[in-house]
């Protein structure tokens, strides 16, 4: 590796100067106009230059040996560093003698870490020859003087390798410092803010955000160019409504035949894959909103992701989700079995506090509860529930909540859950089928978002039958009344509530748009505006300088047909290409 260019010989100087003992600074301008050539030419010639040298006039003045509570400091003197110290050595530190070396007799000799170092190795060439006779026997000199060239040649070459090494550590960061730089030729952009898409936009990456998007650009020399001149490029899609340890349950054995009979190092190896298909699918971010009796292995599948485990969106974890006791699976078992349950049953305005704190303590980025259950139509036309909660106890949850910082969402899907979390003071409304007229006036007045989950409301409504075909229908009704009044849509479909293998979370794109939004406004649904939801507005959500490179490709056009987000052919998440189809 070269040394950083632009270095001067005043680096050196200092470098020489930092690796000479005290003793040794008369000789630094020696050592630093050798520096260079060190760095520049390799260290072994300069080090048999040295040795050829004259022998320095001043002595080794001193001896220091080692306190014995000091070993564990002192191991890497010794040749086999990282040893225990042997008994010849444990000796030497006893001694207090630190004569000049030129005044030490045989004995004082032979209590020194020196002595020991080479007697080390003259035992083993000679058997029971003494250090003095293999040293004058080697050297023809005293044995004062043997041993200063030989202590002398040992610190010089630690000093050495020690200053080489500094020099690459820091060559190596300049070169880490040195972010990737890459550009992205986008045929088409819709960028997530824009009105209309942008043509023939130029993309420069470097590191894991966006340099620049500039129409009509070139790259820069010396860049890498991705070629996505024949596609169209959006930002990362968000889901904000997962569950990545399911894998679909239309009916209530389904579900607990996962919690009972699958382990939770099972379940978690399944939530990395569909983590990893969640991305496949152009999906660079996701909120999962509660394990489902896997306790709190969301973050550490999370965590696998952030470290570079294996691959996957980017997360915000609810672990365990709350419910009163008795109000959520698994249910309807004997009082003899302990079975799992799939939320963290909470009683009392106390136990909501704790349990908001204890969640937050194992890594929560949300906090989650089931406002509701039991729904049912009444003469009314409206869809009711049976709420869990009571006000005190909703209120305590999302009152602890943000007091340390966390955002709520709420499972409310008739309307008399819809009011109570509202009542509490939710930030989002999960499902939300029951939603009435005077509800969505209440959440567009104070921002609180409608996370609709449409796919998996129509994927599980044939199969369990009741008034589940009735409620998907209800949302159809409800979605363009919410978009007239201006409440907040942020994409989310409840997968895990279908198998990952079997739908494609980008199918709730489609329904957005059946149910009466344009195609840019159903993009900005699953894109900027769950970004904001998430606090990550101003790093995720649209294409713009200072961003994540969370990019995504199609090879159509989905302003004209919105199935195309479905088949997306390219993903980049921070920076880095997961999958390129567009070659």
């Amino acid at each position: 590796m070269q040394v950083q260019a632009g270095r001067d010989r005043s680096f050196y100087k200092w470098l020489a100067k930092a690796v000479l003992t005290e003793n040794d600074q008369r000789d630094g301008p020696l050592d630093a106009r050798a520096a260079p050539r060190v760095f520049s030419h390799g260290i072994a010639g300069w080090i048999n230059k040295r040795r050829l040298a004259h022998v320095r006039s001043k002595p080794m003045q001193r001896l220091m040996p080692v306190a014995p509570q000091d070993f564990r400091h002192a191991e890497t003197s010794f040749p086999q560093g990282g040893k225990t110290p042997s008994k010849c050595e444990a000796a030497s530190s006893t001694s207090v003698h630190r004569a000049p070396l030129a005044e030490l007799h045989v004995a004082d000799v032979s209590r020194s870490p020196l002595h020991c170092r080479y007697l080390r190795g003259a035992s083993r060439d000679s058997g029971s020859a003494s250090l003095v006779g293999h040293l004058q026997q080697a050297t023809k000199l005293p044995v004062s003087d043997t041993l200063l060239r030989l202590g002398r040649r040992n610190s010089l070459m630690r000093r050495l390798l020690i200053a080489f090494g500094l020099s690459l550590v820091m060559s190596m960061l300049a070169f880490c410092q040195t972010p990737h730089r890459v550009a992205i030729l986008a045929g088409k952009l819709i960028d997530g803010k824009s009105d209309k898409p942008l043509e023939n936009v130029l993309i420069v990456i470097e590191g894991d955000k966006i340099a620049s998007v500039v129409a009509g650009g070139s790259a820069p020399a010396g860049v890498e160019v991705i070629d996505l001149s024949k596609a169209t490029v959006l930002p990362g899609f968000i889901d904000t409504h997962t569950h990545v340890l399911l894998q679909g349950d239309i009916t209530a054995e389904e579900y607990d035949a996962q919690l009972l009979k699958e382990s939770i190092p099972y379940r978690a190896i399944l939530a990395a894959r569909n983590a990893q298909i969640a991305l496949s699918h152009g999906f660079t971010a996701i909120r999962d909103l509660e394990t489902e009796g896997a306790m709190y292995a969301d973050v550490d599948v999370k965590m696998a992701i952030a470290n570079g485990e294996v691959p996957g969106p980017r997360m915000q974890a609810a672990t365990r989700a709350m419910a009163p006791t008795g109000m959520y699976p698994l249910l309807g078992y004997s009082w003899e079995l302990k079975v799992p349950s799939g939320v963290q049953y909470v009683d009392g305005t106390d136990g909501a506090r704790k349990a908001v704190r204890e969640q937050a303590m194992y890594g929560a980025d949300w906090i989650k509860y089931y406002s509701d259950r039991r729904y049912h139509f009444e003469a009314d036309g409206v869809l009711h529930s049976m709420v869990n909660f009571t006000d005190e106890e909703a209120k305590a949850i999302v009152d602890e909540a943000h007091r340390i910082g966390k955002k709520v969402a709420a499972h409310a899907i008739g309307s008399d859950g819809i009011a109570a979390a509202l009542r509490a003071g939710v930030d989002t409304i999960e499902h939300g089928d029951g939603l009435t007229d005077a509800l969505m006036d209440e959440m567009a007045k104070r921002g609180i978002y409608w996370v609709p989950t449409v796919t998996v409301g129509m994927y599980v409504a044939p199969g369990r039958g009741g008034n589940w075909p009735k409620m998907a229908e209800l949302q159809r009704e409800n979605f363009p009344k919410a978009i007239k009044k201006g409440v907040k849509i942020a994409l989310g479909t409840d997968a895990g509530g279908f198998d990952w293998k079997v739908l494609n979370q980008a199918k709730e794109f489609e329904y957005y748009v059946q149910y009466g939004m344009t195609p840019l406004q159903a993009i900005r649904a699953g894109t900027s505006v769950p970004a904001e939801l998430l606090g990550w507005g101003d790093k995720a959500g649209t294409i713009e300088a200072g961003k994540w490179a969370d990019i995504v490709a199609v090879s159509g056009d989905p302003l004209k047909n919105i199935k195309e987000l479905e088949n997306v052919k390219f993903v980049m998440k921070g920076g880095f290409v997961y999958k390129n189809e567009m070659r």
